[in-house]
């Protein structure tokens, strides 16, 4: 229960969708790289840093590729997918940032990496939340300008529920807590059927990025 209460403070707090989903939509075969996404970006006083993995602080160290545990995902994620930081509200946040194209649309997967606080401590107890993720709809205006389009997570709710989709979730009517539990490949098929779909995409959550360099 308290880890599914931090992912939700951290779904409110930052990149958001206000739907929890707990499994990647990234895999070692579909994840990709578009050096467009590189670089500094403004949203208001908000400014956020994107970087590729192996070019920051959590890139894999060779006492890393030493590690029993070491896996092919793991050496994708340091080639191909990058580091999202920025400032709010006094915290610090890092977010693991995975791409995804499905037919023509481009998709971001967004995973908790690091809260930290005033004293560069963590925020929060993110151990166990790292396969939860954010998915935002990735539309390019121009080269210089991206719109990050978050779910609107109350229709995606009233799809699912109503049958229309055919996709694991699980849903606690008495408490209303609702989170999607489908694999990578469930999610892609329900992006490829309503990722067009307007009404899916919560406006007030879109997340308007201008280049600063």
């Amino acid at each position: 229960m308290r880890t599914y209460i931090i992912i939700v403070a951290l779904c409110c707090l930052s990149f958001s969708s206000c739907i929890t989903i707990l499994m990647p939509l990234i895999r070692t075969d579909n994840l990709i790289t578009d050096d467009r996404l590189r670089g500094q970006w403004e949203n208001g006083s908000t400014i956020y840093h994107i970087q590729k993995v192996n070019e920051s602080r959590y890139r894999l160290s060779a006492n890393d590729l030493k590690k029993k545990n070491y896996s092919p995902m793991d050496s994708i994620t340091d080639q191909k997918a990058y580091i999202a930081t920025y400032s709010k509200n006094g915290l610090d946040y890092s977010w693991v940032a995975g791409l995804v194209k499905i037919d023509q649309s481009y998709y971001l997967n967004l995973s908790a990496l690091e809260c930290l606080d005033n004293h560069n401590e963590d925020a929060y107890d993110l151990e166990g939340t790292f396969d939860a993720s954010n998915i935002a709809k990735v539309e390019w205006i121009s080269n210089d300008q991206v719109n990050l389009r978050f779910f609107n997570g109350e229709k995606i709710r009233e799809i699912i529920l109503s049958g229309r989709a055919r996709i694991s979730y699980e849903y606690d009517a008495l408490f209303g807590t609702f989170s999607i539990t489908a694999s990578s490949e469930e999610m892609e098929k329900f992006l490829g059927k309503y990722g067009n779909y307007e009404g899916l995409y919560d406006e007030k959550r879109t997340i308007h990025l201008y280049r600063k360099k």
